[in-house]
């Protein structure tokens, strides 16, 4: 929910772009710097990630964006939403199409296509998990309104229709010009 009202916050006070990070991460000294360009840029991207789990993950476009960090698109938008710029646009499109509150923040923004989003990201990540950092969604347990017998079909015939979405839609658009 905290990531919804960061959402209606950039609308409400008509921010083009803001930093959104959660408050369990070791930062790096980069994201200040990257995080200028893309603000400077704010045309051609919707959604920048700062964090990317995969060490090897599969980038369809890359553009440099500092001496050893990539601005890039992924094949699979990253999951998790330690720190991401969102702009004005993207925070209203997602405030638009979440009406109703149905999966983590993560997963829609992994579901592009259904709020027409534009979402890159910044490889090698320039924030970090802290190890042994304890989630409020981790102390919450298993979601009570799934039966156990349903769980798993349900699961499978998510991750099939999201697979079979995410190979029928791609985002061709350039990456953005940075201003150096």
């Amino acid at each position: 929910m905290s990531h919804i009202k960061a959402w209606q916050t950039i609308v409400d006070r008509g921010l083009p772009c803001a930093l959104v990070m959660e408050d369990d991460l070791i930062i790096d000294n980069e994201i200040k710097e990257f995080a200028q360009k893309l603000s400077a840029s704010n045309t051609g991207w919707d959604i920048v990630k700062f964090y990317c789990r995969k060490s090897n993950p599969k980038i369809t476009a890359r553009v440099p964006i500092g001496s050893n960090h990539q601005l890039c698109r992924f094949e699979k938008v990253p999951i998790g939403n330690l720190a991401q710029l969102i702009t004005f646009n993207a925070a209203k499109k997602l405030l638009e199409t979440r009406k109703n509150f149905g999966r983590p923040v993560d997963d829609d923004i992994q579901h592009w296509w259904e709020a027409d989003l534009n979402v890159l990201g910044v490889f090698p990540s320039v924030v970090h998990v802290i190890k042994n950092a304890q989630s409020d969604i981790d102390n919450q347990g298993a979601r009570k309104n799934i039966s156990e017998a349903r769980r798993p079909w349900r699961a499978f015939k998510l991750r099939a229709s999201y697979e079979y979405k995410l190979r029928t839609r791609h985002q061709k658009l350039p990456l953005p010009m940075l201003v150096e």
